[in-house]
Parts: C-alpha cells; structure tokens; sequence
C-alpha cells in the first residue's frame, strides 16, 4: 500500500474513533444531570451497542482499507449515523431509532458496495459472495427498519390529524352553540 494511501486510511480510522469519542463524551455528560442506576446502566447499554458498531466499522475499514483517493462519503455518514445513536436510544422512540437504524444500514451496504468495486479484481468467488450476501442483509435490515419508520410516521400523521380534527369539531360545536344562544336571547 502506497504512503499516501495508508495516510489516507489512518486519517479515516483516527476520524472514526474521534466522532464515537466526541459521542460517547456528550452521552457522559448527560450522565452526569442524573446519577441513579438506571441512568447508569442505560449509559452503560448505550455505550455498548455506540463501540459495538464502530467497532465492526473499524474491522471492515482494517480488512479492507479505502482504495481510492476520493472523498469517504459513506465513511463520513455512516459514522455520523453511528454518533447519533446515543441520543437517538436516549429519545427511546422507536420512530426515531427505526429511521437511524434504516439510515444506517442503507448506507453500511453502500459502503460495503463500494468495498465490492473497489477490491473486485482481487477478490476470490468466496469473498465476493460473502460481500454481497452482507450487502443484501444490511438493504434487508434497511427496508424492514425503514417500514417500520414509514408506519410510525403514518400513525403518528393519522393520530395529528384525529386530534386536530376533533379540536375543530369541538370548535366548530362552540361556535355552534354560542351562535344558538345569541339567536335565542334576540327571541
């Protein structure tokens, strides 16, 4: 591996660490508002499934280190993704956490896509199979988190909408009445 090429892979591993740190540092912080077990064992839980991804990120990245001299992209969102979720399983929101999850998977089998293009001359039928089958788990995984995702928007939509609807109704029945009233007191 060439110096420049090596340079560039250390740069994307030291990034990787520095966001999951800076991550982990504001999830801490938070910890520190509130010091009972509970917050601890969720700060414990938290910091677990934060370090459990990077760290599978980290043994693709050292497995198969970036080829091109171009920009990580997918690097770049999937670690901004990976960030994200402590305060994503903080909110507790399966709204929110199924979208970060979908996102996240989405972009993984991106990432291991380009891996494919970029080691596909070198690769073997075995490592190109087991390539594309984790490419074809994470779009699973991505669709089944962003269905999830789509029927949380859609009730939580359908439940603004009941809600406003009847604000209106009663509304509506006020002004109604009141309008009874006044016609009635003319009469």
């Amino acid at each position: 591996m060439s110096e420049e090429k090596l340079t560039t892979n250390v740069l994307i591993l030291e990034l990787s660490t520095m966001i999951v740190a800076i991550a982990l540092a504001f999830s801490a912080q938070s910890l520190s508002n509130s010091l009972t077990l509970f917050n601890i064992i969720e700060y414990i839980f938290v910091n677990i499934i934060v370090v459990w991804f990077w760290w599978r990120y980290i043994m693709d990245r050292f497995k198969y280190p970036v080829k091109r001299n171009t920009f990580p992209f997918y690097d770049v969102l999937l670690l901004i993704i990976i960030s994200l979720l402590p305060e994503v399983l903080k909110v507790g929101e399966i709204f929110y956490l199924s979208g970060t999850l979908a996102a996240l998977s989405f972009i993984w089998s991106l990432m291991l896509r380009s891996i494919l293009n970029d080691y596909r001359s070198i690769f073997d039928e075995k490592s190109t199979k087991s390539i594309k089958e984790r490419i074809i788990l994470r779009i699973f995984l991505g669709l089944i988190f962003l269905i999830s995702f789509i029927i949380g928007f859609v009730s939580i939509a359908i439940a603004h909408i009941i809600f406003f609807v009847t604000i209106l109704v009663i509304i509506y029945n006020l002004v109604i009445e009141l309008a009874r009233a006044k016609i009635n007191r003319k009469l």
